[in-house]
């Protein structure tokens, strides 16, 4: 029994190193089941709610569980307060438009449109894209009457406050905490792969191969995760502001590159010749001047083997990049300012920009172009099997 609990533990570390992906999960689950008890509660104490009131809050909580993702908890109320006004417009505009069904089909399509077209503004402008598509959806199937909108509203409502609230109280997130346990994570992902090349000493086979290939992979999906952790700078034109970058930022994400090279490197060197099994062993738990100590005599015991030469100077690095990324990331989450650069920019600011570059030269406008125009195509077959179905 405890051999299966540290198996599910290693396999979902493996998958989810920083338990975020879980913890997204029960948050928009918690979501989900809070939002229509609330909603069954007002619906059995105070008065019946139209049906569009569950089917958008089962829907927004879900879009604003994966869907809003601004930097600070301000901003991201913010974002669902926007998103309730917009997913209310969208549902009145869809029962506006009931009584003229290809008026009404027309103004998806250009919804589509605006929806695809507002990833170009950054999480927000997704988000609301989102929220606008999935309410004008729920808004043409369930067909809410015009004297149904204020009890419509408090589906979304009530969606987008529980899920602010989940997130903010229940299941909060904390990027220092996430960092930690993802950057743990590729640690335990290097102590793997020493442990295999440990395990193959006497040879390696097409199965030790296939082994340590595995390793190095679930490496860099530990390593992209700890990267997506770290919290960046907002872009300026499309670039982003190196000049004004944190450099312990910088240093963390390079450390984290750096660490899957030299690791990946070891493992192609470690075919050639096999690294001292003692100083292997030292990589996983010694200190620096032991592993120095290891490389020193292991390569004075064979001054011509080039290859073994390269392998133990992989070590080497290998232990150097493991403790310059121990010291970044204690420096970069120990600062008080860290976090100073993931304010959102100026949206004023940036829908200019994107509105003065809106012609089809620009990939955005092309993107959304092409997918309202899928759209419509699948429109029209859906049409001609059956409007309601």
């Amino acid at each position: 029994m405890a051999m299966d609990v540290f198996s599910l533990r290693d396999w979902l570390l493996a998958n989810d190193p920083a338990f975020s992906r879980l913890r997204t999960g029960l948050r928009v689950t918690l979501s989900v089941c809070l939002s229509v008890g609330l909603l069954a509660g007002l619906h059995s104490l105070v008065a019946p709610l139209p049906k569009a009131a569950y089917a958008l809050a089962i829907t927004l909580s879900i879009q604003s569980g994966l869907s809003v993702k601004d930097a600070s908890m301000r901003e991201q109320f913010v974002t669902r307060l926007m998103g309730c006004g917009v997913c209310i417009g969208v549902v009145g505009l869809a029962a506006l438009l009931e009584g003229t069904r290809v008026a009404s089909d027309l103004a998806f399509l250009v919804l589509i449109f605006l929806a695809a077209y507002a990833r170009t503004f950054g999480p927000r402008g997704f988000a609301l894209g989102m929220f606008a598509f999935m309410s004008y959806f729920i808004g043409a199937y369930l067909r809410p009457d015009l004297g149904d909108l204020p009890a419509t509203a408090l589906g979304p409502l009530t969606a987008l406050l529980v899920g602010q609230g989940v997130r903010r109280f229940v299941l909060a997130d904390d990027w220092r905490v996430d960092l930690g346990r993802a950057v743990a994570a590729v640690e335990t992902r290097v102590d793997r792969i020493l442990a295999r090349i440990s395990a193959t000493t006497g040879g390696i086979d097409e199965r030790d191969r296939r082994q340590m290939d595995r390793q190095v992979e679930r490496l860099k999906d530990a390593v992209l995760m700890a990267e997506s952790f770290v919290p960046t700078r907002p872009e300026t034109e499309g670039r982003h502001d190196a000049e004004r970058d944190d450099p312990r930022r910088v240093a963390v994400t390079i450390c984290l590159f750096e660490l899957h090279v030299a690791a990946e490197s070891l493992v192609v060197l470690s075919r050639q010749a096999f690294p001292p099994a003692r100083l292997v062993a030292a990589l996983r738990a010694g200190t620096r001047e032991r592993v120095e100590r290891l490389a020193r005599n292991a390569a004075r015991s064979a001054p011509d083997d080039s290859y073994l030469q390269d392998t133990i100077d992989a070590c080497l690095s290998l232990d150097a990049v493991r403790r310059r990324l121990a010291v970044a990331v204690q420096r970069f989450v120990a600062a008080p300012d860290a976090s100073r650069g993931i304010q959102a920019p100026d949206n004023a600011g940036a829908a200019g920009l994107k509105l003065a570059r809106f012609t089809l030269s620009d990939p955005a406008v092309r993107t959304a172009i092409q997918i309202t125009l899928a759209s419509a195509l699948a429109m029209v077959f859906g049409l001609m099997l059956s409007r309601e179905r």
